[in-house]
């Protein structure tokens, strides 16, 4: 009897491990059909349109930084691109991407992150550096 009991409980550690490890495998709610595992340098074509998308349908209430107010001087609107480097008085205009926009992204690199900047979501480094923008609103 002790070792049908020895047995059934090895068997269902076992079972529990196999069942835990295969769970702790699959995405977690909220994410992406792409799994959220592969990082890219740029938008692609998804992230821009669930961005426009996700805009589209907050055009009620409208976060700071995508606001009609919240947009770049016509000489900034030209030059804010790949390359671009966000000053210091401009990072005061930084915003976190709100999380429902976020979930829709796929992941930015380690040391990249998304934010929202008068009208732009971007991609940016850790130097403030552009490496990629979504323009929405107004001005697509």
């Amino acid at each position: 009897m002790k070792r049908f009991s020895a047995a059934l409980t090895c068997t269902t550690v076992m079972m529990a491990l196999t069942v835990g490890t295969a769970l702790a495998r699959q995405p977690f709610s909220g994410q992406n059909d792409r799994g959220r595992v592969a990082e890219h340098m740029k938008f692609d074509d998804h992230d821009r349109q669930a961005t426009r998308t996700w805009y589209d349908s907050h055009q009620r209430a409208l976060p700071v930084g995508f606001r009609a107010r919240d947009r770049f001087s016509p000489a900034v609107e030209l030059q804010f691109q790949e390359g671009y480097v966000i000053d210091r008085p401009m990072r005061g205009e930084v915003h976190s991407v709100p999380l429902a926009l976020l979930r829709l992204l796929a992941p930015a690199p380690r040391t990249y992150r998304y934010v929202v900047i008068e009208g732009h979501v971007a991609l940016i480094d850790s130097d403030y550096r552009v490496h990629d923008v979504i323009h929405v609103g107004h001005d697509r």
